[in-house]
């Protein structure tokens, strides 16, 4: 694999306004098609204490599904936990 694969393959993140991680888009490559790119997005989500509450990987995104759902008690300790 050359290095041009991954030139002009950006990763853009948006945060919000606590600095927590909402989207993060990253242009991919595949090496047999080096003309064409590929956005991947993850998105994240949180409660309103800053946990990470939900997450869908690029895989999952598209379909509009988490593969990440974790719940929390008062004392921030994971609770629940589901992954896809």
């Amino acid at each position: 694999m050359s290095t041009s694969d991954y030139s002009k393959t950006p990763t853009i993140t948006t945060y919000d306004n606590r600095h927590l991680a909402v989207r993060t888009l990253e242009w991919c490559r595949h090496p047999d098609t080096p003309q064409t790119t590929e956005i991947r997005p993850t998105y994240c989500q949180y409660d309103a204490r800053g946990f990470l509450s939900q997450s869908a990987d690029p895989r999952l995104a598209a379909a509009g599904l988490n593969n990440f759902t974790c719940d929390y008690d008062l004392g921030g300790q994971s609770a629940a936990y589901l992954q896809r």
